[in-house]
């Protein structure tokens, strides 16, 4: 092989790493966008709920708010969420 094939060979192999890598930010970066939408969704759920129903619970539930949210996140509605921790 000659100097100049391995060079070309290396440049190529470098932009496919280069590409790689991008993708890989991108996907990050996607997943990243997409718990953050699941977040807030699940903060509007759980505010929701609590509006509508926190004469039926302590004051201290408060205290439970990122657990609430986890949960709901995982798809569990917000009256069990909340239900959960009573």
């Amino acid at each position: 092989m000659s100097k100049s094939s391995n060079l070309f060979g290396f440049m190529q192999l470098e932009k496919w790493r280069k590409e790689e890598e991008l993708k890989r930010t991108k996907r990050k970066t996607l997943k990243q966008e997409r718990q953050e939408q699941q977040r807030a969704h699940a903060k509007q759920a759980m505010w929701e709920y609590y509006k509508q129903f926190k004469d039926q619970y302590p004051s201290s539930i408060k205290q439970y708010r990122e657990q609430i949210i986890e949960q709901i996140c995982q798809g569990i509605s917000p009256e069990s969420a909340f239900d959960a921790i009573d």
